[in-house]
């Protein structure tokens, strides 16, 4: 049973807002959107902000800096990852010590899959603040991506060195990723360790009963693993991948209507959520068993 992390963890920092006169009120409805997760009105006020003329030059770069910061933010959020990495790119050139384009353009090269180019990024930014625990959460990412577990780990470690303790939900977060990655070094006994200590920070950590769950499935726990899944689909309902998986433990354990019950809600939420191919092969799983059941007679 695969073990997997959702690309959601990564951190970005937040929006920062500056009270140039010029561009004062703009910025602020700017924000606003942003903060409202109205991105896509955000981008367009803040290419009016960098588009515009500005006499002052002192004024003028720290407005743009600002604006194709705020932009770059904006246009993560929607997966307009090439244009989220040109804005941070241009941040860097007019200021290279802002600390956040690199956190942004870090997490952006991540998510386009250029982990060695992610890996520069988040050097410069621990360059720059050694202390900052998004960094190093997010480069381990990076080097999980590229199967340098080792690496990430020790990179787990100093994220779980200077996160403030109050941040119970991130060190949640830190844990779970670090158990992933002892995990892909079948390290199970400190994969198993850190799932439970992830729960045990955040009980509403849905991955993390997903991955314990698939620790005691290999462990051959079948009955553990059927109940970390159901706490895994209890937060997040809508999860196929555990329908899919609790759904193959009860065929193994001979109960089909069980198994069939959670293939066709899981094969429900492949189709509402666009994974069609899943959806496809879940359906086939059902009429399989169902064609078996009907050969021996189970059916009528």
């Amino acid at each position: 049973m695969f073990i997997f992390s959702w690309l959601l963890p990564a951190w970005a920092a937040d929006t920062i807002d500056i009270t140039e006169v010029e561009t004062k009120e703009l910025f602020k409805l700017a924000n606003r959107h942003t903060q409202m997760g109205n991105y896509q009105q955000a981008v367009q006020e803040f290419t009016v902000i960098i588009d515009r003329e500005i006499t002052k030059t002192s004024v003028k770069t720290s407005v743009k800096t600002n604006a194709y910061l705020n932009r770059c933010f904006a246009q993560l959020q929607l997966e307009n990852h090439l244009e989220s990495l040109a804005d941070c790119s241009q941040v860097i050139k007019l200021n290279p010590q802002t600390k956040e384009a690199y956190l942004h353009r870090g997490l952006t090269n991540y998510r386009l899959g250029r982990y060695s180019q992610a890996l520069i990024d988040y050097d410069q930014l621990i360059s720059l603040n050694p202390q900052d625990f998004r960094a190093y959460y997010n480069r381990g990412l990076a080097k999980v991506g590229m199967e340098d577990y080792l690496g990430a780990i020790e990179d787990y470690n100093q994220a779980l060195n200077n996160i403030p303790p109050e941040e119970t939900k991130k060190i949640a977060m830190v844990y779970n990723d670090r158990g992933l990655a002892y995990f892909h070094q079948a390290n199970i006994d400190q994969a198993q360790a850190d799932f439970n200590h992830a729960i045990a920070l955040d009980r509403r950590a849905a991955r993390t009963y997903y991955n314990l769950a698939c620790i005691c499935h290999h462990q051959g726990d079948l009955q553990k693993a059927i109940h970390n899944f159901t706490l895994a689909l209890e937060v997040q309902p809508e999860q196929p991948d555990a329908y899919l998986s609790r759904a193959m433990i009860y065929q193994k354990l001979g109960d089909s209507a069980l198994a069939i019950a959670d293939l066709y809600t899981a094969a429900k939420h492949f189709r509402s959520q666009g994974q069609v191919s899943d959806y496809q092969a879940t359906m086939e799983i059902i009429r399989s068993i169902e064609y078996q059941q009907l050969e021996t007679g189970a059916i009528g």
